[in-house]
């Protein structure tokens, strides 16, 4: 099954390609005869996009039949081409280019778009679009988003031309990364009646390529609709909130059912598990694995029928520790493309990178380094050669006591600044005092100005954050043979603390032990798949032995510090 029938008639979906369009209008055309459309009870007309059809490329085309009557209602174009510098030398003109990318609507007929200024409006979900709504009933295209390069002089010792990415307007730009769903209002006329409705589209921040998800119209003439309206509503508003490394609890907002089925599944996974008839917009969850990104979705049951799976939301469940649980500072640059970190090579990560606009996120990418030792790093380095006689600074921070900034002590881990393009070596020293477990490591490079900090934003240069293991193989009693390669996190703990020790073997049975400092067992427990949430927030503040054994033989051990 394709998609989820939410109305009682079903509708066989046709889409004819606008003339002139060729390929990418044909593509996109034969895509789409994969949609399922659906008639609700109150002439609401609804069509899932299944799967979500994604536009981009140069004149990349959706042409979008919202009634399904064999007519193109609008013509939605994607297009990206590399863009000149303007105003500068011919030189320049060569050889600086950047991306300039734009979303257009263009209505057919006297069909209309809702829109603000020259641009298509971003509707929130529950908007009325009727009548009264502003229309542009334009002849031609409507921008939905747009950008150009910004081009001008660089440096201030024998300043040259040179082309930067500009900035896009559109009220529906989120970021470079991130796209969320958004609605546009639309009037068409058929059989010479005319009707309204919406269609969703999710479009990043650097407007290179949209994302049609579904649409709808109200099958009365005249009748208005809402932003998102299906009748029988899917339940939207899902969020998630963690309580622990194995469960979350979520919530959600309908107005139309108190009966819903949940599913949810490891990022990435085939198959979904699923619990139905949940009566109520609050559901805890239990048994997941720790430092997992899950998948979940929620429906409703509406008169009997289903309403289709909300959108997804994706978390992942504690357990990871501070590099990816705590909210570290931005830190980025806002001229970026010309000068930028190059490498960064420290223990068993080499990261080779090119320009990130301003920060680059890789901390999916780490290496373990031991507490109380110094550890070569290297760094390389890209920048113009003209701007030579301004430094470039390198810093490398990294949060030792893993409470979410880069302010301790000795957290300005390595400092330099260099004149000349080419590697940078050093020695980045991890003191005795550091907290184990994984924790943020951020490599900022800023010309020009030794005065920057971990935070906020700067002129010219990079920032790329990573995350690293620290570990103690000397605070042990009686340490086990695998004991470098157990993570634990936090320590010191005020309330609970986790283990992973997957690295030794998460298919084999492996028990813990916690020992306050006369030997009696304070706690105890089966790991399960070599996890485990040890509760702390009953213990005494002090010291603590923890043993993990397997069929009674120590595989690791160590101390933890509980702290209220």
């Amino acid at each position: 099954m394709i998609g989820m029938q939410t109305t009682r008639n079903t509708n066989t979906l046709t889409l004819t390609p606008s003339p002139g369009f060729g390929e990418h209008t044909m593509k996109h055309a034969l895509l789409l005869l994969s949609l399922i459309a659906t008639q609700a009870q109150a002439q609401i007309i609804y069509t899932d996009v299944i799967p979500d059809a994604t536009y981009t490329g140069t004149n990349d085309t959706c042409s979008l039949d919202v009634d399904n009557d064999g007519n193109i209602d609008f013509l939605i174009v994607q297009s990206t081409v590399n863009a000149p510098c303007p105003g500068g030398p011919a030189a320049c003109a060569a050889t600086n280019t950047r991306p300039r990318s734009w979303v257009r609507i263009t209505p057919q007929g006297t069909n209309s778009v809702v829109t603000t200024a020259s641009f298509a409006s971003q509707l929130p979900q529950g908007q009325a679009i009727t009548s009264a709504s502003a229309w542009n009933n334009a002849s031609d295209q409507v921008l939905i988003t747009q950008g150009a390069p910004f081009c001008g002089l660089f440096g201030m010792v024998n300043p040259q031309w040179a082309c930067r990415q500009g900035g896009y307007t559109g009220s529906w730009l989120d970021s470079a990364s991130v796209a969320s769903p958004k609605f546009l209002g639309l009037r068409f006329d058929s059989a010479g009646s005319t009707y309204y409705g919406w269609a969703r589209l999710s479009i990043p921040g650097n407007g290179a390529r949209f994302t049609l998800k579904d649409y709808a119209y109200s099958g009365l003439p005249d009748a208005g609709i809402n932003a998102g309206e299906t009748q029988c509503a899917i339940p939207s508003g899902l969020s998630v909130s963690n309580v622990d490394s194995n469960t979350v609890i979520l919530t959600w907002q309908s107005t139309t059912t108190d009966t819903f089925n949940l599913r949810y599944r490891p990022t990435g996974a085939a198959t979904w598990s699923v619990i139905g008839t949940i009566t109520g917009t609050t559901y805890t969850l239990a048994g997941l694995a720790g430092c997992t990104e899950y998948e979940f979705q929620v429906e409703g049951l509406c008169d009997g029928l289903l309403t289709g799976y909300s959108a997804s939301f994706i978390r992942t469940t504690l357990g990871c520790g501070a590099c990816i649980e705590r909210n570290y500072c931005p830190s980025y640059s806002i001229l970026t493309g010309d000068e930028y970190i190059a490498r960064v090579a420290l223990g068993t990560l080499d990261n080779p990178s090119g320009a990130n606009d301003g920060y680059g996120d890789f901390t999916a990418l780490g290496t373990e380094l031991q507490i109380g030792q110094g550890h070569p790093i290297t760094l390389e380095t890209v920048f113009f050669l003209f701007d030579e006689e301004y430094p470039m600074y390198v810093r490398v921070y990294v949060d030792l006591n893993q409470n979410g900034n880069f302010t301790g002590p000795g957290e300005l881990a390595y400092s330099t600044s260099v004149f000349v393009e080419g590697p940078i070596s050093g020695i980045l020293n991890i003191p005795a005092s550091a907290l184990t477990g994984s924790t943020r490591m951020r490599v900022v490079m800023v010309e020009g100005d030794p005065a920057t900090t971990s935070c906020d934003y700067y002129n010219i240069g990079e920032t790329e954050d990573y995350c690293v293991d620290l570990v103690d193989n000397t605070i042990g009693v009686g340490e086990g043979p695998t004991s470098g390669q157990l993570r634990l996190f936090p320590n010191p703990s005020d309330s609970e603390i986790f283990f992973d020790a997957t690295r030794i073997g998460a298919g084999s049975t492996l028990h813990i032990d916690v020992l306050d400092g006369i030997g009696r067992t304070v706690a105890r427990q089966n790991m399960d798949q070599g996890r485990a949430t040890i509760t702390t927030s009953g213990l005494a503040n002090g010291l603590y032995v923890y043993r993990i054994t397997r069929i009674g033989v120590e595989v690791a051990s160590g101390k933890i510090q509980v702290q209220h």
